[in-house]
C-alpha cells in the first residue's frame, strides 16, 4: 500500500512538474480591449513613424498590444536566429483588437515572412531596427486594410529583440 502511495505521488508530481515547466499556468495574454492602456516596458524601443506624428497631434487616447508569443526565424545565410518580441500602438483599440485578433494566424505569418527575408548584412546596418519595424508596420496595415478596410496600427515596438 506504501509503495502504491509513493507510486501515485511520483507520477502526480512528475505531471505537476511538466505542466508548470511547459508553461501550462502561466498567464495567458487576451487580445481584447481589457489590455487597452498598459503601458510597455521601459526597454522598449519606438520607432516614428510619419503616420503617428500626426495621430500623436490629434490627442487621441494611444492603446497598446503585446502580442504575446515570440518570433523566431534563422537568418539567411548564416547560423544567427533573431527572436523579437513585438508590441503595436493604436488609437482606434477596439476595432484592432477584434480585428487582429480574427486575423492572428495571417498577422503573425506576415511578421515571420518579413523576418525570414533578412539576411546577416541587413542585421548588421545601424537602423535595421527600425527599417524591420517600418516593415512590419507596413505589411500588417497593408493586410488589415484588404481584409477590413482599414489600417489601425500606428506604431511597432520592440519588447525583446535577440541575435545571437
Amino acid at each position: 500500500m506504501k509503495i502504491l502511495a509513493l507510486v501515485i505521488t511520483v507520477i502526480f508530481s512528475t505531471v505537476i512538474a511538466t505542466l508548470f515547466h511547459s508553461g501550462f499556468f502561466d498567464k495567458k495574454v487576451e487580445f481584447n480591449s481589457n489590455l487597452a492602456g498598459r503601458a510597455l516596458p521601459p526597454q522598449v524601443s519606438s520607432i516614428p513613424t510619419s503616420e503617428n506624428k500626426e495621430s500623436k497631434a490629434s490627442n487621441a487616447k494611444q492603446e497598446y498590444l503585446q502580442i504575446d508569443k515570440e518570433f523566431t526565424v534563422k537568418i539567411n545565410s548564416s547560423q544567427k536566429v533573431m527572436t523579437i518580441q513585438v508590441a503595436i500602438m493604436t488609437l482606434n483599440s477596439d476595432r484592432l483588437f477584434v480585428n487582429f485578433k480574427k486575423h492572428e494566424f495571417t498577422m503573425r505569418d506576415l511578421v515571420l515572412k518579413v523576418m525570414k527575408r533578412i539576411n546577416e548584412d541587413d542585421v548588421m546596418q545601424p537602423d535595421f531596427r527600425s527599417k524591420l519595424a517600418a516593415k512590419i508596420l507596413k505589411t500588417l496595415n497593408d493586410e488589415l486594410i484588404k481584409t477590413e478596410g482599414h489600417g489601425d496600427i500606428e506604431d511597432v515596438f520592440f519588447t525583446s529583440f535577440i541575435v545571437q
